[in-house]
């Protein structure tokens, strides 16, 4: 196991995550796993934990990487005991039950709109994995584990009832305690983490090298693939923290193809099988060149295949096949990210990759920098390093960026349903990024997504406190999965009115001075509060209707909400003009 004090450091020094509570790990574990830059913006629509949570304080749907997670989190006040209590993990159960087991109908209120949206994308086809997640302060043991394989077992039971033609393939129920979250980090600094010195018995091998790696290709025998799955666990698969979950349980046809290859067709296993590939400190061949030896292992490819031969029972020592291996040496960081992705069809490159060499992208990265504004990377992902330091406070992210910019100019139902789509769709794309685009106008649209996101937050840290009638409406406006964005397309639609003027261009609006990113969400408060009532009652319905991809009922409910805020423009006179005196429009 991992050294936690690393991770619990690097923890303690996330106190942006501080504002989530006992949500802390939880978000840096989803953070880590994922390699999400914004967890602020995750944060704000996935979090659903409070006093109608029913046990659920997670749930993430993430169509592009086609997985759902659910997930309870619970911190120990002494992180000296021995393990959490398997009642704790238990009550995923109800948690899982009402995500895909209960009728919608009766799925408490608070819940259905994260419920409706994964029931969605799993009714879409748009789902591989499911995975619940059980994330507290304490080790791991069996008996967690245990209840959360009851609960992985009704999760099947639920989807293949409701949702028997899915393509869901793959269901884990995993128990995140303080040493496998020190492994996910530690393997998230160093690709491997096993440093054992191996021997692996060949009957011969070929070298390949250049002058940044070093690789030895040979067959391997499964039955010491079996052992090292045995020996290791998930360890075995650190370099890539996307798989680096345990042994997950498929439905599917893929591992059971691999099993009855393995256990019936094993002289035919090696033409059948991809092989694996690994990571290794160092190789050499042994003595008489009937072994290599390596220092430390990591597959970085092939984690199917090994799994399904660690757990057959039925692999004959007569006929025991032979897999393709290659054990590579490389000690450039980047080369060895490259290796992880490329050998990982789950790493794919994101659309928002390729445009990062964009001559757009590339003149707003050094616009921003002349605004003091960090963080902007022109959509091109850093390493998971990156991405899981404490974000700057002046800091924004390329990919929420595009989000706000979408919706700002009255697509929220893209913004929030076709994230991928405003990089990868040229049509869509050159819509928002343009040469008439700025990054003053970026960041614009951005602090206003950021300030509608600390509205909620600020409204949900005081769900205990007891609420007045329009802050409860608030609250269960901004529990619909999209409210936030769909508010920043009506605030957006609003602006002539915010500012008393025409505006012919409104890719021209942006701050006067050069504001730093909590100073503009300070500016932007005020219009947010004025406008929550009339989100209530004209947004709100909306959502409820999951009809966010509708565009001529979005159009609709922006329309009157946009009436709406231009019939009180002479209430809130002074809140519009305080606003408009830090804009200008134009270059």
């Amino acid at each position: 196991m991992g050294d936690f004090t690393a991770v619990e450091q690097a923890l303690s020094g996330r106190t942006d995550l501080d504002q989530y509570g006992d949500n802390k790990r939880l978000l840096f574990a989803l953070q880590l796993k994922f390699g999400i830059e914004d967890i602020h913006a995750v944060a704000a629509a996935a979090l659903t934990d409070g006093s109608a949570d029913k046990s659920c304080d997670l749930l993430y749907v993430d169509r592009e990487a086609e997985e759902i997670v659910l997930a309870q989190a619970y911190e120990a006040g002494n992180p000296n005991k021995a393990s959490a209590k398997e009642s704790k993990a238990a009550d995923l159960h109800q948690a899982a039950s009402w995500v895909f087991g209960a009728p919608i109908s009766e799925v408490p209120e608070r819940l259905q709109s994260a419920v409706r949206e994964a029931r969605a994308a799993l009714e879409d086809r748009q789902i591989r994995q499911v995975s619940v997640w059980f994330v507290h302060n304490l080790p791991e043991s069996e008996t967690v584990q245990k209840e959360l394989d009851q609960i992985r077992h009704s999760v099947d039971v639920w989807l293949k009832d409701r949702y028997s033609d899915s393509s869901v393939d793959t269901i884990n129920a995993v128990e995140i305690g303080r040493n496998r979250l020190a492994d996910w980090y530690h393997g998230s600094q160093s690709p491997i983490i096993i440093d054992d010195v191996i021997s692996v018995p060949v009957d011969g091998y070929f070298r390949e090298t250049h002058g940044r790696w070093e690789a030895y290709c040979t067959s391997i025998d499964v039955r010491w693939l079996k052992n090292m799955f045995w020996q290791y666990r998930d360890r075995l698969f650190s370099a890539n923290v996307r798989n680096y979950l345990g042994i997950a349980w498929r439905r599917g046809n893929i591992n059971s193809g691999i099993r009855k290859t393995v256990e019936e067709e094993p002289e035919n296993f090696w033409v059948y099988n991809n092989g694996i590939t690994a990571l290794v400190h160092r190789v050499e061949p042994g003595p008489d060149n009937s072994s290599l030896v390596i220092t430390g292992l990591s597959i970085v490819n092939g984690a199917q295949t090994t799994g399904v031969i660690g757990n057959s029972s039925a692999i004959n020592p007569s006929r025991s096949p032979k897999v393709l291996a290659r054990f590579i040496v490389c000690r450039d960081p980047e080369i060895v990210r490259c290796i992880i992705r490329y050998n990982n069809r789950q790493n794919a490159i994101v659309a928002s990759d390729f445009r990062s060499n964009d001559r757009v992208q590339k003149r707003l990265v050094r616009e921003f920098q002349e605004l003091g504004v960090v963080g902007y990377n022109g959509g091109r992902r850093g390493g998971i390093e990156d991405v899981i330091r404490r974000p700057a406070d002046n800091a924004v992210p390329a990919t929420s960026a595009a989000q706000a910019l979408a919706a700002f100019h009255g697509e929220p139902g893209t913004a929030y349903h076709e994230k991928s789509e405003i990089w990868e769709s040229d049509k869509l794309y050159h819509r928002f990024f343009s040469d008439r685009t700025t990054a003053r106008h970026v960041f614009f649209c951005f602090s206003l997504q950021r300030a509608v996101e600390e509205t909620k937050k600020r409204l949900r840290t005081k769900l205990n406190e007891g609420l007045r009638k329009d802050e409860k409406q608030a609250v269960e406006f901004f529990e619909r999965r999209g409210s936030v964005l769909l508010l920043v397309a009506a605030i957006g639609t609003c602006m002539e009115i915010y500012l008393d003027r025409s505006i012919p261009n409104p890719f021209e609006l942006g701050f006067a001075d050069k504001p730093t990113l909590p100073e503009a969400i300070d500016r932007w408060n005020p219009l947010v509060e004025s406008a929550l009532p009339w989100a209530v009652y004209h947004l709100d319905p909306v959502l409820k209707g999951e009809s966010l991809r509708r565009h001529d009922e979005v159009r609709d409910a922006l329309e009157k909400f946009q009436a709406s805020i231009g019939s009180v423009a002479n209430v809130n006179k002074e809140i519009f003009q305080a606003f408009a005196a830090h804009v200008r429009c134009g270059k």
